[in-house]
């Protein structure tokens, strides 16, 4: 008499058990695409000298240069670029008039007491920068990867299917047919997202482990941790859109309410692109015909590759310009121990600048990215609900684009205390501003689909 059948694994034990077992070799082949897309930005952006006499000893070599490059690239997947120096010579803080004994760390003229790293001597400086450009570009690659990915796993579950079709296969006979599902492929799409996450995202902690080096005492970090949650959320979930696709399409159209939202999503992607791609268009044309970049190619001097940095941080610069076409001013705060500092660039502003075309110019940029997301609304969605949902849905990613996509700096561990500076979109007012202008926009595109359609045509 034969044993009973061992109990067939949980859901959860199965799919990991498929995962772990599946195809890495194409998961790696996929997941190579975006990993040799940051190595080569990095390798790039370390070419340049940036001006530096490399007869000097001090001059930063290639090598320590593509680290930098390299910590900086990293910042597009979620990194945080960090810088510690350690000094034990304290005579740079000590000002005319005073000896070594009235500069010792302690409780200073204005009550201000250091703490233990200022004590010391130890500085610390952070960058809080998402270069949109490299997310972009990162996400194409690996979205372009995963489409060969899909392409060959049809390709095989087509063969496979004929194969199965052939006479003489089926399912196994006997005692042991009840012991694992028969029907394979329900998850394939998303085993193989798995796995392509997995490898995308030791890739990225090899290279933020790398991208740690010491120069001149200064020892600068990636945030490895930050990187790599990054790049573990973004690949999969990319991964999981693209590859488990048809999987999931029966299972969406039984659930309406998923749908839609789905749906609603990806209108608001469509439109959030569009809108981006305009701004940054028109910011690289105005950039382009800017006197200084026509005399001398860099707004900071031939030393200072502007156009290379210009380039990096144009979507960071379509995300504020899209704000301000709204009313939005971008703000620059600088606040220190002794002196808050605050300053804002609105449309008001823009004009006393460069003049009355320049603020015609923005509203209308922002009119048409409102119009298109109207249009786009409409055209896609027949239900008024969806529509709303899927302004609503293009608001929150700007407002979340805008909140990350600001440049802050902040230094501490000085005696004299720290410092921290931040440039970016006014929330509050993007908030406020984008509300009506999305609300308009998904009423005027509405009416204009409606007058353009022809009369025979069914709604």
């Amino acid at each position: 008499m034969l044993p009973p059948p061992p109990p067939p694994p949980s859901n959860g034990a199965a799919f990991l058990r498929r995962a772990l077992s599946g195809d890495w070799g194409g998961a790696l082949r996929t997941a190579a695409w975006p990993l040799v897309f940051l190595a080569a930005l990095a390798l790039a952006l370390a070419v340049p000298g940036y001006g530096q006499d490399m007869s000097d000893d001090d001059a930063v070599g290639f090598g320590d240069r593509f680290q930098i490059t390299l910590a900086l690239v990293l910042q597009g997947v979620g990194g945080d670029l960090e810088a510690e120096t350690s000094r034990t010579d304290r005579s740079d803080d000590i000002g005319p008039g005073e000896d070594w004994d009235s500069a010792q760390p302690g409780e200073d003229s204005y009550g201000y007491e250091p703490t233990l790293s200022e004590q010391l001597g130890v500085a610390t400086s952070s960058i809080e920068l998402t270069p949109f450009t490299v997310t972009a570009g990162w996400l194409l690659t690996l979205y372009a990867g995963l489409r060969l990915l899909r392409n060959r796993d049809r390709r095989r579950l087509a063969a496979g299917a004929t194969e199965a079709a052939a006479p003489g296969t089926g399912p196994p006979a006997g005692p042991w047919a009840g012991a694992a599902p028969w029907t394979t492929g329900a998850t394939s799409g998303l085993e193989a997202a798995l796995r392509v996450g997995l490898l995308v995202t030791a890739g990225v902690l090899v290279l933020a482990l790398f991208a740690q080096p010491t120069i001149q005492g200064v020892e600068l970090s990636s945030g490895v941790p930050f990187a790599v949650l990054g790049a573990l959320l973004m690949s999969v979930v990319l991964s999981a859109v693209v590859l488990a696709r048809d999987e999931h399409t029966g299972w969406l159209a039984a659930r309406p309410g998923l749908q839609a939202l789905t749906r609603a999503c990806g209108t608001a992607l469509r439109a959030m692109t569009f809108a981006l791609a305009l701004c940054s268009v028109v910011l690289l044309i105005v950039y382009t015909r800017l006197d200084e970049f026509d005399e001398g190619g860099s707004l900071y001097g031939e030393d200072f590759p502007a156009t290379l940095t210009a380039l990096l941080l144009l979507l960071n610069l379509g995300v504020a310009g899209l704000g301000l076409s709204w009313g939005a001013p971008v703000e620059a705060e600088f606040s220190s121990r002794l002196r808050p500092e605050e300053e804002a660039l609105g449309l008001s502003e823009l004009g006393d600048l460069v003049g009355s075309w320049a603020v015609a110019g923005t509203l209308a940029v922002g009119a048409v990215s409102v119009l298109f997301l109207g249009v786009l609304a409409a055209r896609r969605h027949e239900r008024r609900a969806e529509q709303l949902l899927a302004g609503g849905l293009f608001l929150g990613l700007f407002l979340l684009l805008a909140g990350i996509g600001g440049y802050g700096m902040t230094q501490g561990g000085s005696y004299r205390g720290g410092e921290t500076m931040h440039v970016g979109t006014a929330i509050p007012d993007a908030l406020l501003f984008g509300t009506v202008w999305v609300a308009g926009g998904l009423l005027a595109g509405a009416l204009l689909v409606t007058l353009l359609r022809p009369p025979t045509a069914p709604r």
